[in-house]
């Protein structure tokens, strides 16, 4: 499974979380954002989002997120699952590739607080649309998944959080 930023599929209406944190006791002080990606396989359904989270714009976290009971996860995979792969189907874990610039459990922790209804109804709703555009996909467009182009299209959500932030900062100045 390949993991597409939403915004690349989705457009300038899709929006990513931003949270300033300071005197956390377990992680470092800056701005996160956590740039939702979705699986862009158009034969795969998993339900699922990978929250590539970035500090200050560097990618520190990887989290997935699976909104759907355990059973539909055992019934999607399609073979029996242990106890273990199935938690991490099944709501919040990080991801075994994480970059882990953080430590681990403090950035899990992080994730469930912020993880209210609103939040994980515009993860929902963000999935749906991106399921959208795969059903209908433009005929003359580049590939979606792919290793390089991931790549590329992170780099290009990291760029355009730093031009942002530094929009809002002149603003803010003027």
């Amino acid at each position: 499974m390949i993991f597409t930023p939403a915004g690349e599929l989705l457009g300038p209406g899709s929006t990513v979380r931003t949270v300033t944190l300071a005197h956390h006791p377990q992680l470092p002080d800056g701005e996160y954002t956590l740039v939702d990606a979705y699986c862009t396989d158009r034969s795969c359904d998993c339900r699922k989002t990978m929250i590539h989270v970035l500090l200050d714009g560097q990618h520190v976290s990887t989290v997935h997120y699976g909104w759907e009971s355990p059973a539909f996860y055992q019934r999607w995979y399609g073979a029996p699952l242990d106890a273990t792969t199935l938690a991490e189907m099944k709501g919040p874990s990080i991801d075994l590739n994480s970059p882990d610039r953080v430590p681990r459990d403090a950035m899990l922790a992080f994730f469930i607080r912020l993880l209210d209804a609103r939040y994980a109804e515009h993860l929902r709703q963000q999935y749906a649309g991106v399921r959208a555009v795969l059903a209908a996909p433009d005929e003359g467009a580049p590939p979606l998944s792919g290793p390089s182009a991931r790549a590329g299209q992170l780099t290009r959500v990291v760029r355009e959080l730093g031009k942002q932030r530094k929009s809002k900062r002149r603003s803010a100045l003027r």
